[in-house]
């Protein structure tokens, strides 16, 4: 017996990949606006540092002390890092849901 996913699985998985290709896009952008165009990087970094500071008030002191149990500069990079890829990642994928729906409304059923 083949195992195949459906159709809304498929399309889920599309939108993930979308969301992973364009949160490592706006990331780039980021590093690469840094000696020009600060004000992107700061748009861009705002999103992690969020993050980075809901963690800390769900898990007093710090919140990379409970994901890593240490307060090393290290991990604080690694930490902020990932609260920045996920948080575009969640961004950039609901927006390719709202984009593939809104396209799928205009083109009708399929």
């Amino acid at each position: 017996m083949k195992i195949t996913p459906s159709r809304g699985a498929a399309r889920y998985a599309k939108i993930g990949a979308l969301g992973f290709v364009g949160a490592v896009a706006v990331i780039l952008l980021g590093f690469i606006s840094y000696n020009f165009a600060r004000p992107i990087t700061t748009f861009v970094w705002s999103i992690g540092q969020g993050l980075v500071t809901l963690s800390d008030k769900l898990c007093p002191p710090s919140g990379v002390v409970c994901v890593f149990g240490s307060e090393s500069q290290g991990r604080h990079h690694l930490w902020f890092f990932i609260c920045l890829f996920v948080g575009w990642w969640v961004l950039a994928s609901l927006i390719s849901w709202v984009l593939a729906k809104y396209v799928v409304t205009k083109s009708g059923p399929t």
